[in-house]
């Protein structure tokens, strides 16, 4: 059973700061350096001074930059830019944004989400997680006792129980609205309809729920409860650091996009388009598109037009040839990857990893590992290809939101950089107290 909660959340008071594009900002993960900057001389008060604290010459110890954060936050609070809401509520969060041209409106809401580990229960991750930013995250937990961005989770509705329900309570409520530097706009209402609520968390009870966006989040968010409860401070279930904050998302809404992520491979220098033919060829049937100037645009299309078929568009700098390989041998991929599922072995993203970069590594000179860089937009990889700045780029197509649920549901868990959900929720709109 999955249990969702309403709760009484924190948000910036316009009158205060203003602009709310001004103090909001993306999760702290996909926040460059440059942009991080950016944002802390937007606002004095934008939340990146709570969520990347910045560290002083004159601090005793590293982590003195998270006791910063939380006294930022009580200053915030005892200044009123920050102020509790009167009640519970859910806050359901719409974003409207452009893709390919196309306009989307992804429409959720966020609440709290009872905490248990995975294998457990019916919430599923779809990605691994990394130590080193789970302990960064769990010191900024300990000293600000608060969720500062929400986790992405997806659950099946396909009648759109729930949205219908959420929709219908908007009616005659004013929300929040913001603009962010990507264009996207992030509308938010709150919704405190004891009846609503009550439906809302009666009908989430039997939906499973995969996480989109936010795993080192939740896994945090684990760790700090299990602290509490071994140092006695959590005595039932009542407690709110039982909980999580998430964006909840029906996995057949209409606006939910995925982008692909390539790869940009910078180092592999020398790999011509016949040497990954002549490597690849054996298990793949190869079709070397060319080196025109429209090359790397009809080797995606070839390779996004494969259906099923797991098929890559790789190109090659040191001949300006972009070529488009489709897996034939299936028992190849399963031989490569023991284990695995059927569905996770026809991933483009899986097949990359176990088959294609193992078959072209030994044509490297020095047999370097590939320094890869992953990016979104398949012109960014081509740029790298035409201006020789990288030795190998490949356009992946992207992994559905079916193959997501399919596979986490399965107790599987998908290759690095999967997915990528556009556009990143904001942190920020309302923040999840823990005490």
């Amino acid at each position: 059973m999955v249990d969702v909660s309403p709760f009484c959340g924190w948000r910036y008071q316009l009158g205060q700061v203003g602009d709310l594009a001004d103090v909001t900002a993306p999760p702290y993960d996909v926040i460059g350096p440059e942009e991080l900057v950016k944002f802390r001389q937007r606002h004095e008060a934008n939340i990146v001074h709570l969520l990347l604290p910045e560290s002083q010459p004159d601090d005793p110890t590293p982590d003195e930059r998270y006791q910063r954060a939380a006294a930022t936050l009580m200053q915030f609070k005892l200044d009123g830019i920050l102020a509790r809401d009167h009640a519970d509520a859910f806050y359901v969060y719409h974003q409207t944004f452009q893709s390919d041209g196309v306009e989307h409106v992804r429409k959720g809401f966020l609440g709290r989400l009872k905490l248990e580990a995975f294998g457990a229960g019916q919430v599923f991750p779809h990605e691994r997680t990394l130590a080193a930013p789970k302990a960064d995250r769990l010191k900024l937990f300990r000293a600000v006792k608060t969720n500062l961005s929400p986790i992405f989770g997806l659950y099946e509705d396909p009648a759109g129980v729930v949205e219908t329900l959420l929709t219908a309570a908007l009616a005659g409520q004013t929300g929040m609205q913001l603009i962010d530097e990507q264009r996207v706009v992030h509308q938010l209402w709150p919704i405190s309809d004891p009846r609503v609520m009550a439906e809302v968390a009666q009908l989430m009870k039997d939906r499973p729920l995969v996480i989109a966006d936010g795993h080192h989040r939740y896994e945090t968010a684990l760790a700090y409860r299990d602290e509490l409860i071994a140092q006695g401070v959590i005595t039932s279930d009542l407690h709110a650091a039982n909980h999580v904050m998430c964006m909840f998302v029906a996995s057949d809404d209409a606006g939910l996009v995925v982008l692909p992520t390539h790869r940009i491979i910078q180092n592999w220098q020398g790999l011509t388009a016949q040497k990954v033919a002549m490597a690849l060829t054996p298990i793949f049937e190869v079709d070397i598109v060319g080196d025109h100037p429209t090359a790397a645009q009809d080797a995606w299309d070839l390779a996004k037009s494969c259906g099923d078929g797991c098929a890559l568009a790789i190109g090659t700098s040191a001949d300006q040839t972009w070529l488009v390989a489709e897996l034939k041998d299936e028992a190849s991929m399963r031989l490569a990857s023991p284990g695995k599922s059927v569905d996770w072995c026809r991933l483009p993203v899986s097949v990359l990893h176990q088959l294609v970069l193992p078959r072209l590594a030994p044509l490297v000179e020095q047999q370097e590992e590939p320094v890869l860089e992953y990016v979104h937009e398949d012109a960014t990889a081509a740029q790298a290809i035409a201006n020789r700045t990288a030795g190998l780029a490949v356009l992946v197509p992207g992994t559905s939101v079916t193959q997501v649920e399919v596979i986490a549901q399965g107790g599987e868990v998908l290759p690095p950089k999967s997915t990528y959900f556009y556009p990143k929720l904001r942190s920020g709109l309302v923040l999840n107290p823990l005490t």
